[in-house]
């Protein structure tokens, strides 16, 4: 009781200061939001791991990326079964440029996970993914969320509502090639990625790094822009400090990204992407606890002469994470974009997790 009255009390000094924080860049608003939550870190938390989410920008969606995971392997014939749903709200105009790319409407994404314990420090993982595009009905409630924490809208509140639209106009000299990525009101699998990881150190209270390498198989449909339409690679490292009440993430990965048909015939080539992220976990309770991760991501469209396409992406993840038990958890997240004019606009995510 002691502990849970001492931070309640951090929880509300620090929360006046955040609110005279008004007019402070959203940056530094989830920077105060991580120190409150530290501060707030009272009770040890059990199985730590960053939230397994990624961009759901339908473009960077067609690069092989294993997920942020904890930085330890699934015991030694264990399965591990996991399932997460993102919806995510797409609004960027076309802005200035050469070139322009265009998003608006919504994308529902399931991932479903299953993770293998191979023993010896190692396991698989081996997931399905399963997308759904719509005109949506989000636009009026992401419009009052900005509104209500002082986000700009970006001009989504100029025009009509629950529109679909994924587009690119390309230009090679004077020839325009405008390519819609992806129909309103379809499903489709994604690309099935398939990745092995190893984890040479593995500590419950101190550090653990891991390494991890894979393929994503060409499963999605290329033509209307759920899949690559290649065997895409991907390669990285996990870190992760656990220190009682509080863990700490790291991650790397690179990946080779084939270049889907029509975008190569409209000259555009998918480069090598890396992806860096890092983020937190704290525990407030027992079984609940909170994350907050960021996560930079290069661009598959760096070659489209557009500062909407061309920039690294930026994204910052809130998350609560609930342990019913010791083989059973639940997420619920959001995600917001930092950087204005590039990436998704919002991204709403569900997960859990049990081991069999």
């Amino acid at each position: 009781m002691a502990c849970q009255s001492a931070r309640f009390e951090r929880f509300g000094g620090i929360l006046r200061t955040l609110l005279d924080q008004v007019k402070a860049t959203r940056g530094n608003r989830v920077i105060a939001l991580s120190v409150l939550l530290a501060l707030s870190a009272c009770s040890t938390l059990q199985e730590p791991a960053p939230l397994p989410a990624r961009n759901q920008h339908p473009f960077q969606l067609l690069r092989a990326h294993p997920l942020p995971r904890a930085a330890r392997a699934v015991p030694s014939g264990e399965v591990e079964l996991a399932s997460s749903l993102d919806w995510t709200s797409l609004w960027l105009s076309p802005g200035d440029g050469k070139d322009r790319i265009q998003l608006d409407g919504e994308l529902l994404r399931a991932d479903l996970m299953a993770r293998f314990g191979l023993g010896h420090r190692l396991d698989l993982d081996v997931g399905i993914p399963v997308v759904h595009t719509s005109t949506g009905v989000l636009d009026g409630l992401v419009i009052f969320w900005h509104d209500a924490l002082g986000l700009p809208q970006g001009g989504r509140d100029t025009v009509p509502r629950d529109d679909f639209n994924v587009r690119i106009e390309k230009f090679n000299g004077s020839t325009l090639t405008t390519i819609d990525s992806m129909p309103a009101n379809a499903t489709s699998v994604g690309d099935l990625p398939v990745f092995l990881n190893w984890f040479p150190v593995e500590s419950d209270d101190g550090l653990c790094l891991g390494v991890r390498g894979g393929i994503e198989l060409p499963t999605g449909d290329a033509d209307r822009g759920f899949g690559s339409g290649g065997v895409d690679f991907a390669l990285g490292a996990l870190a992760q400090y656990n220190g009682g009440t509080w863990s700490g993430f790291a991650w790397y990965d690179r990946s080779w990204v084939h270049t889907p048909d029509q975008l190569s015939r409209a000259g555009l080539e998918f480069p090598v992407a890396d992806t860096f992220g890092i983020g937190a976990q704290f525990g407030l309770s027992k079984n609940l606890s909170a994350i907050v991760q960021y996560e930079w991501e290069d661009p598959l469209l760096a070659n489209l002469d557009s500062v909407r396409a061309n920039r690294t992406h930026l994204l910052v993840w809130i998350a609560g994470r609930y342990r019913f038990s010791d083989r059973f958890g639940l997420d619920l997240g959001f995600s917001e974009d930092p950087i204005t004019n590039l990436s998704t606009d919002v991204t709403f995510h569900l997960g859990f997790r049990v081991r069999l």
